[in-house]
């Protein structure tokens, strides 16, 4: 605003009363009303003051950050509480780089907040979880399928003792068996089992001993194991069974003469071992007939030296 110029005491009333009038003028173009200032542009050199209850109303797009506010100008006390809300932050405004690494906490994130689409494919890494983050409660029951756990994922020291259950017991299998188990929970024991004998019947050629003598050992993974006679047979039963405390190792002999027949078996007990037959001193002979069936059981517990044997099956 240009200055007006100065009257000095020599100038005559007249040019007073111009001056005066200049004056009343320039204030009239402010004061709109008795109580309303009006200026395009307004400057304070020092400090803008706004009294308690009075009101600064500014239009829309009045002020622009890049241009009014230098660094530090707006700090967290000079915005209200509820001042800021979703509506007023543009979505290109938020970034990573913006974001202070502990501004960040639980208690700022609602629990609605944080759903399955707003988590990037690789945003969740195992760094980013803490031990004790999972637990079962945040697990949903359809969240873990087999294709989502990699095959070395599973092991003895990632599964608790009191995890497998009888129900939660799936079927194991082996070379020769499929046994659909029962696990006792607090023994850890085989309570019962259905087993099934592998499909194929072996020759009971075996290592030949003698003239038309041959040697066989019965697996010691083997529950039921099948010979068809091609030739006399020796057949020792495993050692070292059953192989844990507590527990009985039951083995089912099926022996099918060949078609030429009469062929001999003899069972035998490995080393420091004996064998008792049911109501027997000797070993029940097998059925000479060609193709005829005969059938074994033996039985050993733990601790124990003697194999129990009796031939549960022959055919007429």
């Amino acid at each position: 605003m240009t200055a007006f110029a100065n009257v000095s005491v020599a100038n005559t009333i007249f040019t007073w009363l111009t001056r005066t009038n200049q004056v009343i003028q320039r204030l009239n173009n402010h004061a709109t009303s008795n109580t309303v200032l009006f200026s395009n542009s307004l400057t304070a050199n020092t400090t803008l003051e706004l009294k308690t209850g009075g009101t600064l109303t500014l239009p829309s797009g009045a002020i622009s950050a890049n241009s009014y506010f230098g660094s530090g100008v707006v700090t967290a006390h000079a915005v209200a509480t509820n001042a800021i809300t979703t509506a007023k932050i543009v979505a290109s405004a938020v970034s990573t780089a913006k974001i202070a690494d502990s501004a960040v906490t639980t208690a700022k994130i609602a629990n609605t907040a944080v759903t399955t689409a707003k988590i990037a494919d690789t945003a969740i890494t195992t760094a980013k979880i803490a031990n004790t983050a999972i637990t079962t409660a945040k697990i949903t029951d359809s969240a873990v399928t087999t294709a989502k756990i990699a095959d070395t994922a599973v092991s003895t020291a990632k599964i608790a003792t009191a995890a497998v259950t009888a129900v939660k017991s799936a079927t194991l299998a082996n070379t020769n068996t499929y046994i659909a188990t029962k696990l006792d929970s607090s023994s850890g024991k085989i309570q019962g089992f259905t087993e099934f004998a592998n499909t194929a019947i072996n020759s009971g050629t075996g290592l030949l001993i003698g003239p038309d003598q041959h040697a066989l050992t019965v697996p010691s993974n083997s529950n039921v194991v099948r010979y068809t006679l091609n030739g006399n047979l020796t057949l020792t039963l495993p050692s070292s069974q059953p192989g844990s405390s507590s527990a009985v190792k039951t083995i089912v002999i099926f022996l099918k003469q060949d078609a030429t027949g009469s062929r001999t078996f003899t069972l035998a007990a490995p080393s420091g071992e004996t064998l008792l037959f049911n109501n027997s001193a000797s070993q029940p002979a097998v059925v000479a007939t060609a193709n005829k069936r005969t059938i074994y059981t033996c039985i050993k517990f733990d601790s124990d030296t003697v194999w129990y044997v009796s031939q549960s099956f022959i055919e007429s």
